[in-house]
């Protein structure tokens, strides 16, 4: 696997301990606001902003422009829908906790459902998506790519550090 390739499958494996964070969340518990500002803090910054840059920023468009990859049909197409549609999720969760944070309901729901999307989201990346540009990104290439990579981790290193942070708080 390439370090490309090897980099997001990592990045994976926080957001899913995030997800696994989100699944465990009980309607009939009470949380403090804190609780859920933590969460959604991880996603917009960890989830998102730097993981899903890295992908949006840097590897999708190279494989569109340079190794055929469609970005309005296939993988790389529905991998950026479905970017879209869990910031839908959240942006729904972040409203309600920023508006009317009494009745949570609406936040769990929208949080969960960000979860369900997300891990099928990621099984999709890992088992069809990240193989099929990893048998197509030569090694000259990874090393371009993975450069560009450790740029985005060296700005975003606040980031990645509140977010381990935040999730060994939960």
């Amino acid at each position: 696997m390439k370090k490309i390739i090897e980099d997001l499958v990592n990045d994976h494996k926080l957001i899913v301990s995030l997800l696994d964070v989100i699944d465990k969340i009980d309607n009939s518990k009470n949380y403090e606001k804190d609780y859920f500002e933590k969460i959604i803090y991880v996603i917009k910054n960890f989830a998102d902003k730097f993981h899903h840059g890295k992908e949006e920023e840097i590897l999708y468009p190279y494989v569109v422009e340079h190794k055929g990859f469609s970005k309005e049909n296939g993988p790389v197409a529905i991998m950026f829908i479905e970017h879209d549609e869990g910031r839908g999720y959240v942006k729904k969760a972040s409203d309600e906790l920023k508006n009317n944070f009494a009745n949570y309901s609406v936040i769990i729901e929208n949080l969960k459902s960000y979860s369900e999307l997300l891990r099928g989201h990621i099984y999709k990346e890992d088992n069809i998506l990240y193989p099929m540009i990893d048998s197509v990104i030569t090694d000259v290439e990874n090393v371009q790519l993975f450069l560009l990579y450790q740029i985005v981790i060296k700005n975003n290193k606040e980031i990645i550090d509140n977010s381990i942070k935040h999730l060994k708080e939960l």
